[in-house]
């Protein structure tokens, strides 16, 4: 037992000492792939070692069970993925960073609270009942979710242009399929402004012919911004989209606070860019940014895959 114990040290100071190398990316077919399971409502990347806790802005409880916490503690990158109507997972995690893999496996392979299991790629990973947590660790990567934390390879492909869009980013996501989220975001927004009947009057569709979107959110000073792209199925329809943003804006209420979500929404002024819309918000704290990520996370809570 002592030569175990002294093992376990010696890898936790080795690990301390080492960078992490890693990659999240691979390439096959000529397209850049994450290890994640395709079918996700949501993607997104977090420059966690250069941003605020990851922990305080995803609001997935699963997240904060010790072992798991420990592991995001000391990842410098992540992509994530969140599948809200998924029966096998609700979200799955990749991290790259530097871990004390020796010494943490073999934690759990003393833990009543962790079993092994076998992935359905044939892989093996540690299941927690109780926290509803799989776990997967090397040297320099970590897989979490609630169900299987590992995709069948390639993974999914990376959107063109998304690694451009996310450059100097702490946090970016795409949909591939933004119509839901984005029209019920949009509708509850008028709804709260008291123009849906003006609109509707005036026989403006409140339903949105959206395609693919992605966010990208900067630090700036101490607080953020976001640069919002939401695509479009024709040029007409991205102008006829900046139209209904343009006529909403007439409607807004005056506010004396700048984090409002109207104030930062409509900062500037919507940019046509052939098939693409592109937002950029004012400024905006770190509450609100919880908030954002809320509206795209907080649903894949709402189940407990096996």
């Amino acid at each position: 037992m002592k030569k175990i114990w002294l093992a376990t040290f010696a890898a936790l100071v080795l690990a301390a000492c080492s960078t992490s190398k890693a990659s999240l990316i691979s390439e096959a077919n000529g397209h850049e792939y994450v290890p994640l399971a395709p079918g996700a409502l949501v993607y997104m990347y977090a420059d966690v070692a250069n941003m605020e806790a990851l922990l305080d802005i995803l609001p997935i409880e699963a997240l904060r069970q010790k072992e798991v916490a420990d592991m995001i503690e000391r990842t410098d990158n992540a992509m994530m993925a969140f599948y809200p109507n998924d029966e096998k997972r609700s979200f799955m995690l990749a991290g790259a960073g530097t871990y004390p893999a020796f010494g943490a496996n073999m934690g759990l392979f003393f833990s009543s609270a962790w079993k092994k299991r076998r992935s359905e790629t044939g892989a093996s990973y540690w299941y927690s009942e109780k926290g509803r947590n799989a776990l997967s660790l090397s040297a320099d990567q970590v897989f979490v979710s609630d169900g299987d934390p590992f995709a069948p390879a390639p993974g999914v492909v990376i959107p063109e242009g998304f690694a451009a869009f996310r450059r100097d980013a702490i946090l970016a996501l795409w949909l591939d399929d933004a119509a839901t989220p984005v029209n019920q975001f949009l509708q509850a927004f008028m709804e709260s402004l008291g123009i849906r009947p003006v609109l509707e009057m005036l026989g403006v569709s409140l339903t949105l012919p959206v395609g693919q979107a992605m966010i990208s959110v900067q630090a700036v000073n101490e607080n953020y911004s976001a640069l919002i792209r939401i695509g479009t199925p024709s040029v007409s329809q991205t102008r006829g989209l900046i139209g209904l943003l343009s006529l909403m804006k007439r409607f807004l209420p005056s506010t004396d606070d700048p984090f409002s979500l109207a104030a930062l929404l409509f900062a500037n002024d919507p940019q046509e860019d052939g098939l693409f819309i592109t937002l950029r918000t004012g400024e905006f704290n770190a509450q609100s940014l919880v908030a954002l990520m809320s509206m795209f996370t907080l649903s894949s809570n709402s189940h407990t895959p096996r």
